[in-house]
């Protein structure tokens, strides 16, 4: 009996190493979506949208957008945009980043930003898509756009 205490000694931390250098291993061999630090990226919610264009002779689009990043463990992360051809779509993603912590703190972080469009814009109607939010967007022939009101989410049932 006592001979295998001490072989268990002995081996233990052979076996602890060795468990702790196969994690180690497994940790580096994560694919390049997922972050090691454990944050996550997701799209905010967003509030209201309003269209404002500039009164030049090549309009400039931007959106005034309103919304909510998260708790307090979550920071504006990036804003990416782009054109979808086929369905004459204008997709807006407005991202916020998560620290991965358990606990946060349950303030909300409101969102207030400008975001300008790429453009020009040639003439046709778009849907604008920022988050999930949609709303129709008309740019005539002179390069005027119109067709966007400023009003949220909750007035999708009303309109439709």
């Amino acid at each position: 009996m006592h001979l295998s205490w001490s072989i268990k000694r002995s081996v233990m931390p052979l076996l602890t190493g060795l468990a702790a250098f196969a994690m180690a291993a497994a940790g580096t061999l994560a694919t390049p979506s997922e972050q090691q630090d454990g944050s996550y990226s997701y799209p905010i919610q967003v509030t209201s949208i309003t269209v404002q264009t500039s009164a030049t002779s090549s309009p400039q689009v931007t959106l005034d957008v309103e919304g909510i990043v998260g708790d307090g463990c979550t920071r504006l992360d990036k804003v990416v945009q782009w054109r979808e051809r086929e369905t004459n779509t204008i997709v807006v993603r407005i991202l916020g980043r998560h620290s991965g912590a358990q606990i946060c703190t349950m303030i909300a972080q409101l969102y207030h930003d400008t975001t300008l469009l790429d453009g020009p814009l040639p003439p046709g109607d778009y849907t604008v898509d920022v988050n999930g939010v949609t709303r129709p967007l008309h740019v005539d022939g002179s390069g005027a756009v119109s067709g966007m009101d400023s009003i949220g989410p909750e007035s999708d049932a009303a309109e439709g």
